[in-house]
């Protein structure tokens, strides 16, 4: 019986993660920087720039939110939106 709880409480405690919504899970945002002319180049253009994504520290998953601030565990289910005490409260 001991692994069984030692699985339960393991699953109340790891977060379910999400795709990052800001870089799409890639962990990389990518964005365009206006290069203007000057004297060694004669027309300005766009340049594309990757920066590592801020909201997920590069590692395309954020931890999934209740309403309350709360993170939302596994032990609720893969499926849900509230965190424990919330459900416990309805």
């Amino acid at each position: 019986m001991g692994r069984v709880r030692d699985y339960q409480i393991d699953q109340m405690e790891t977060p379910i993660m999400d795709k990052c919504p800001e870089c799409d899970g890639e962990g990389i945002v990518y964005y365009e920087v206006a290069r203007p002319q000057s004297f060694t180049r004669d027309v300005g253009y766009l340049d594309e720039v990757s920066e590592v994504c801020e909201k997920c520290s590069g590692d395309g998953e954020i931890k999934r939110l209740c309403d309350c601030g709360d993170i939302v565990t596994l032990g609720m289910g893969h499926d849900a939106e509230e965190c424990e005490d919330c459900a416990n409260d309805r």
